[in-house]
């Protein structure tokens, strides 16, 4: 089966294939690799390959009224979105913006509040407690936990059920004592939420949010 793919050759030992929400393949291997190794890896990943697309086409479908923005989530309910308004405001059945750039501090100003009290309450239990806490808007990511154990979220957070932003909190708390991903992280993050491989996988479905807005 043939694929429309990108390659990226570099100086590397291994060969990785990702697949965006958008359904563009990207193939990162070593400068040697020839296109017909890449064809046959290819082939032989269509199984996992035609299981992403399928779901990724789902989603987007799903979600095309969000990405076309004319609706918005708010804590995992999808409402209706009004841009270029003369307010700024959320309501239970929409979310009304001046501009886009209105949608972070609306969300703080609503929102803010109670997520540090969440955040706090977990970093006591675990006695894991960050040197600051600031929000942002990234472009990539849900959160972040530097060097200096301070944590910081993208704002977007507030979009995603209350589930998932217990996952996304759990995850970088667990970050001020293991700054990695290792098995003692995931046990440590397993210890507070036993069912976070089902809540980590169910955020990937929203990870397209963070590049909207």
């Amino acid at each position: 089966m043939k694929y429309d793919y990108e390659i990226i050759r570099k100086k590397r030992t291994g060969i990785s294939i990702s697949i965006s929400e958008q359904n563009k393949i990207t193939v990162k291997c070593p400068l040697y690799v020839s296109d017909k190794k890449i064809d046959e890896l290819l082939d032989e990943k269509s199984a996992w390959i035609e299981k992403v697309i399928h779901e990724n086409s789902i989603s987007l479908k799903m979600n095309e009224d969000v990405i076309n923005y004319s609706k918005i989530y708010v804590n995992g309910t999808k409402i209706q979105f009004f841009n270029c308004s003369d307010r700024n405001i959320i309501t239970d059945y929409a979310v009304h913006v001046k501009s886009r750039r209105s949608l972070k501090n609306l969300f703080c100003d609503m929102f803010l509040e109670d997520f540090y009290v969440k955040i706090q309450a977990i970093s006591n239990y675990l006695t894991l407690i960050p040197q600051s806490v600031s929000i942002k808007n990234y472009a990539s990511r849900w959160g972040c936990c530097d060097g200096a154990n301070n944590l910081i979220f993208n704002y977007k957070v507030f979009m995603l059920p209350a589930n998932l932003q217990e996952y996304v909190i759990v995850h970088e708390i667990c970050h001020i004592k293991y700054h990695n991903h290792s098995m003692d992280f995931w046990c440590l993050v397993g210890s507070i939420l036993p069912d976070y491989k089902k809540r980590k996988k169910k955020l990937k479905e929203f990870d397209f949010i963070t590049r909207l807005y």
